[in-house]
């Protein structure tokens, strides 16, 4: 088990989501060598269906009109600084 942080296992990581929870017993149970005393409960995934047109739109949204947008607001608000001082 690696985590990146210690603080995975504090109270506030704890109670934000039940999956933090069940990451946290099952990293426990498997330290103590007792995966057995309790199978952990498996969540399905339930499949995502997309159009063609919507897998397109979603590459193009992400690969340039996300990273223009971000650039773009950027230069505004480089712009704006310059203009007002």
């Amino acid at each position: 088990m690696v985590v990146g942080d210690s603080d995975v296992f504090s109270d506030v990581v704890l109670d934000a989501n039940v999956g933090n929870r069940v990451f946290a017993v099952d990293s426990v149970r498997w330290l103590l060598g007792e995966e057995a005393l309790g199978a952990a409960a498996s969540e399905t995934d339930t499949p995502l269906y997309h159009t063609r047109g919507q897998d397109v739109a979603w590459f193009y949204g992400t690969v340039f009109v996300a990273p223009a947008l971000v650039l773009g607001a950027g230069v505004w608000l480089t712009r704006r600084r310059r203009v007002q001082r």
